[in-house]
């Protein structure tokens, strides 16, 4: 390409807001101002629908910047400060945002596919609708987030407590429903009353629990269990289950404890965020015969992310 026509180049660029910077034969890419580099500090700056995939950016002070639809595929973002950025249909996948600051900012419909996001910060971010599928998440918080119709399975969530914390509620109790403890009758159709014996149990499952279910004949595989120390149906979970009684796909919830949560999905394994709720029917014979039930799994949170980090 002769002078003329680099200039001309140039000059195209420029009149969009880019700009090519040589030194010693080198360039490096400049949009709106904003050099992208290492340590960069362009906070504000106009990234709109720039393509920096693989960009170097470790370190960058992108604060406020407006990054609406721009791609940064497998780009390295350890420690960046994204906080308060306009992102929504930005593209994170397979980058690496180590330790990144997304706090305040708006990420809806963004996606961080593969994305590696080792203690990044998304407090009171907007993560709605974004794509987490196969992301890496270590120590991850999302603490009063926007959730809703975020995509977190499959994944390693499972192995983060943190992260697994704000996108679903755990749900556990142990139920003995037989001999001393509680009484259950009924074939075709079982009801079960019974009490828990496990301090670790959810909240609205830690007294007594109402637990029935019925066979495929009769009822279709229903399965409905239920706080009973207020003698009300007021925290409840209905669904149905697999034909051997181990998987509980929670179609519908109710009550001020499981306020904000939704069904089960069947992505991943029973007992784990993103699968049925697993579920250890045991007969026990003798005086009082019934069943000891234990309830094992995870629900989706809806809209918000909780406030404060998991305890312990």
């Amino acid at each position: 390409m002769n002078r003329r026509a680099r200039l001309a180049v140039a000059t195209v660029l420029a009149g969009l807001g880019f700009g090519l910077v040589s030194a010693s034969g080198a360039s490096a890419l400049t949009i709106s101002g904003c050099e992208i580099k290492p340590g960069t500090n362009c906070p504000g700056a106009d990234l709109r629908g720039a393509d920096l995939n693989h960009a170097h950016l470790r370190g960058a002070n992108l604060s406020g910047a407006k990054l609406a639809g721009t791609r940064l595929n497998h780009a390295n973002l350890i420690s960046a400060n994204l906080s308060g950025a306009s992102a929504a249909g930005a593209s994170f996948s397979f980058a690496d945002l180590g330790l990144a600051n997304l706090k305040a900012s708006d990420l809806s419909g963004a996606s961080f596919h593969n994305a590696i996001l080792g203690k990044a910060d998304f407090t009171s971010a907007n993560v709605s609708g974004g794509n987490f599928v196969h992301a890496h998440f270590a120590e991850t918080r999302f603490n009063s987030a926007k959730i809703q119709n975020a995509i977190v399975v499959p994944s390693n969530i499972d192995h983060d407590r943190f992260a697994r914390h704000f996108f679903f509620q755990g749900v556990y109790t142990h139920v003995n429903a037989y001999g001393n403890h509680g009484s259950c009758h009924g074939e075709r159709t079982v009801v079960c009353t019974g009490e828990n014996d496990d301090p670790r149990a959810s909240p609205a499952f830690r007294e007594g629990v109402h637990i029935q279910w019925g066979s495929f004949e009769s009822s279709h595989n229903v399965f409905e269990m239920w706080a009973s120390h207020k003698h009300t149906r007021e925290n409840a979970l209905h669904g149905t289950t697999n034909s051997n009684l181990g998987d509980f796909y929670v179609h519908r919830v109710g009550g001020a404890f499981f306020q904000d949560l939704g069904p089960t999905q069947r992505i991943m394994q029973r007992g784990h965020p993103g699968g049925p709720i697993a579920l250890g029917i045991h007969h026990h014979s003798g005086f009082n015969s019934g069943y000891s039930i234990n309830v094992s799994g995870w629900l989706p949170r809806l809209t918000n992310a909780p406030q404060k980090d998991p305890a312990g």
